[in-house]
């Protein structure tokens, strides 16, 4: 009985590292238990915090659409001013100033049906309907070229960009450009008709004179 009560106290100590490194083991386990949680609790923490800043965006997304389509914002309305307002530097232009010159030099060369009085005298009738024609639809073309400016160059009348006003304008003065040496050309075709004539009828009437008829 002596030898069983010494041996168990012998167990014991035997034993206790043994039960010692267990308990070690299993308090450090759970400390690592414990780190694991609190580093899973900040985890889901710090996702719950992404997670309400991701439906926070959603929704100011949704109400930034919105407010876009309702017209809060008014960038379109800011969009679309600025199309309708025309660049101070397009309205200085020199192409500007170059479709005003060629415009003005057609109306004057159409003055007179472009001739002298003197020299409409050696056109025909039907000649003078046929100039007084041309003279209509080159003015009413001139006419509509300069409704084109004034639209071009006048705010709140146009949605365009400045590199289409830029690009319109341009287009005018090739025209302007064509319809001017067209009127250059026409004219000058008549002209040398009727100076032909009046040479032709000066000299028939000098062969009147040197030569008169019994």
């Amino acid at each position: 009985m002596k030898t069983r009560y010494l041996l168990l106290p012998l167990f014991l100590l035997l034993t206790l590292p043994v039960n010692g490194q267990t308990f070690d083991e299993w308090f450090r386990q759970k400390r690592t238990k414990e780190k694991y949680l609190v580093q899973q609790i900040a985890a889901l923490q710090a996702y719950s915090g992404t997670l309400r800043q991701g439906i926070a965006l959603a929704h100011e997304g949704i109400s930034t659409v919105r407010n876009i389509k309702n017209g809060d914002l008014g960038l379109h309305q800011v969009f679309f001013r600025s199309l309708r307002e025309v660049n101070p530097r397009l309205k200085r232009a020199p192409l500007v100033r170059d479709i005003l010159d060629r415009q003005a030099a057609i109306i004057r060369a159409f003055g007179t049906h472009g001739l002298l009085p003197a020299q409409q005298e050696f056109l025909t009738t039907a000649e003078r309907a046929y100039l007084q024609q041309v003279k209509a639809n080159v003015l009413q073309r001139c006419r509509m070229d300069l409704d084109e400016l004034w639209l071009l160059l006048t705010d709140d009348r146009l949605e365009m960009t400045d590199g289409s006003r830029l690009r319109q304008l341009q287009a005018l003065l090739a025209r302007s450009a064509t319809t001017y040496a067209f009127t250059n050309s026409f004219l000058e075709q008549v002209r040398r008709l009727a100076r032909d004539r009046a040479m032709e009828t000066h000299h028939l009437q000098k062969m009147r004179n040197l030569y008169p008829t019994r």
